[in-house]
């Protein structure tokens, strides 16, 4: 008969299952509520610009520089400063050698015997990778000299610093922002080499993907194999980067929510606390009282007028009249 019935670890091993289900539904939660603060957080870090906000969407990828530039150069030392526009100067070499030969690679690419006769896209796309390598390299050159041109770490933070020229796009004086020009030359570079590549792997998608329906060279099959190979290899490839940055990413995200609900409960708490104890206040009755103790509601956080000094000389006037008696008379 108790073999009828499921043992006890049997419903142990279940609550636990269970009780792991619950908690990655609520780690899911905390993950939106995440997401959405630090999009919030993105957006307010724009809003001292001062720009209209159909600019929001296409500044957002700034954020990141722009905390690189307020941490690495307007809020650090000299020495620091400097130390940082020697590794921007050192990146700007290694963006401009690696974009280099990309436009190496796809200017070999373009040369093949069946790319002109092949659909458009495929030209379009490497004509694109092209671009984008080429485009990479110059600004990388010209980040190169712009960098080099610093000669102290204060001129330096002054040209890293955000300065309005329109009405609409001055701060207020005394708060120091990054400059968002200084940011867009820091990023393009990197985010056009980022471009050129993706693009030429695309590339090579759509070339098999082609050659396969147009049964290019009468082997339709084996394009079709080497596509599925691509669609493998390239997944794989991504997501061994992808997935662990995004999962990091949203981990942060977690975290910083948690250590946020966590100082907003504490203060809301002392808060509580110290309303709670100036509740009731004992006030002690003075010189012409029968010194007993009376006890004040200070609850509230609003103060009424100050009326208690004219009530005090009405008070010490009658005092005076009860010991010492008229001074007329006298």
């Amino acid at each position: 008969m108790q073999d009828l019935f499921p043992s006890r670890s049997f419903w142990v091993m279940w609550s636990l299952i269970l009780k792991k289900v619950f908690l990655s539904f609520r780690t899911l939660s905390h993950a939106r509520e995440a997401r959405r603060e630090r999009w919030r957080a993105q957006i307010r870090r724009l809003g001292p610009y001062g720009l209209p906000k159909f600019f929001y969407p296409a500044l957002l990828p700034l954020n990141q520089t722009l905390t690189i530039l307020e941490t690495n150069v307007l809020c650090a030392s000299e020495h620091d400063a400097m130390k940082y526009r020697k590794r921007r100067m050192a990146e700007c070499n290694t963006t401009g050698l690696t974009a280099a030969l990309v436009a190496q690679v796809t200017i070999t690419t373009m040369q093949l015997e069946y790319i002109p006769t092949i659909h458009w896209t495929v030209p379009a796309l490497l004509t694109s990778t092209l671009v984008f390598a080429l485009l990479s390299v110059y600004y990388s050159f010209l980040l190169y000299q712009y960098l080099d041109g610093f000669l102290s770490a204060e001129d330096m933070k002054k040209a890293f610093s955000h300065r309005g020229i329109l009405p609409f796009l001055i701060v207020d004086e005394g708060e120091t922002l990054p400059s968002l020009t200084a940011a867009i030359k820091l990023w393009a570079p990197t985010y056009l080499l980022g471009l050129a590549i993706s693009c030429y792997i695309a590339t090579i998608g759509v070339y098999w993907g082609v050659a396969w329906g147009m049964n290019l060279q009468e082997r339709g099959v084996g394009s079709r194999n080497v596509f599925i190979v691509f669609l493998i290899t390239a997944s794989l490839s991504i997501c061994l980067f992808a997935v662990p940055n995004t999962l990091g990413k949203i981990e942060e995200d977690i975290v910083d929510y948690r250590e946020k609900r966590e100082l907003n409960s504490q203060f809301t708490n002392h808060d509580h606390d110290i309303a709670s104890s100036l509740a009731l206040v004992p006030v002690t009755g003075g010189e012409g009282g029968n010194g007993s103790t009376e006890t004040s509601n200070t609850s509230s956080t609003v103060r009424g007028p100050r009326t208690a000094m004219a009530v005090d000389v009405e008070t010490r006037s009658d005092v005076n009249t009860y010991e010492g008696g008229d001074t007329s008379s006298r």
